[in-house]
């Protein structure tokens, strides 16, 4: 996986593959901000890093990870907007 592989700085698509999630956080963050998520520099760094995760872990297990709902805009909102936060969870019970 080119992502995994390109980490070493001697990899060809090392600066691709490090301005990437570099950009997603940036354009993330701006976003976030927008919609009024509070920190909305770490809510773009969680969903740059989950959505890495996520990739991975569908890659080894693609019929148990499904990445649309891991990656549900209203569930990574209601993780980071409080009020979100709360209503997601008063509705989850």
């Amino acid at each position: 996986m080119p992502v995994c592989e390109a980490t070493v700085p001697s990899h060809p698509a090392h600066a691709f593959m490090t301005d990437r999630p570099a950009t997603a956080r940036r354009g993330l963050t701006t976003h976030l901000a927008e919609l009024g998520v509070p920190d909305a520099a770490r809510a773009a760094d969680w969903v740059v890093a989950v959505g890495l995760g996520v990739m991975i872990a569908w890659l080894y297990d693609p019929e148990g990870v499904d990445p649309d709902t891991a990656l549900d805009p209203a569930t990574i909102l209601a993780a980071h907007t409080p009020a979100r936060g709360a209503e997601a969870r008063a509705t989850s019970r």
